[in-house]
């Protein structure tokens, strides 16, 4: 949720990295102290959260496009037309990128495939 809003508040980053790290540390202490270590099972992918991620990544593309163009006009200048615009050129070259990263980079490392 941090990316869709990251043009509107840019501190929410430095808040979330902060929290990741203080419930890394106490989910370590629960899982060294309080808890038994759940035993780990292989998973061939990352299954329905690559589609979660997918879905977010588009998200935050759409919401971080209009919020650009938006907070960019502050003094009510532009007419409705431009700003559209300008959101649908943004998304689209953004979204273009990002099909063409999914598409082009490999999802293994050609060298570390041998390992695996």
């Amino acid at each position: 949720m941090i990316m869709m809003f990251a043009c509107a508040f840019p501190l929410a980053f430095v808040f979330a990295a902060i929290n990741n790290l203080t419930e890394i540390r106490t989910d370590a202490l629960k899982l060294l102290v309080v808890f038994k270590r759940p035993v780990p099972r292989a998973a061939a992918t990352m299954g329905a959260w690559l589609n979660i991620f997918q879905f977010l990544i588009m998200m935050a593309i759409c919401t971080n496009s209009a919020l650009l163009v938006w907070l960019y006009d502050q003094e009510g200048k532009w007419k409705i037309e431009p700003g559209l615009a300008a959101i649908l050129i943004m998304e689209h070259v953004l979204l273009l990128i990002k099909f063409g990263f999914s598409r082009f980079v490999p999802e293994v490392i050609i060298s570390y495939s041998s390992l695996i």
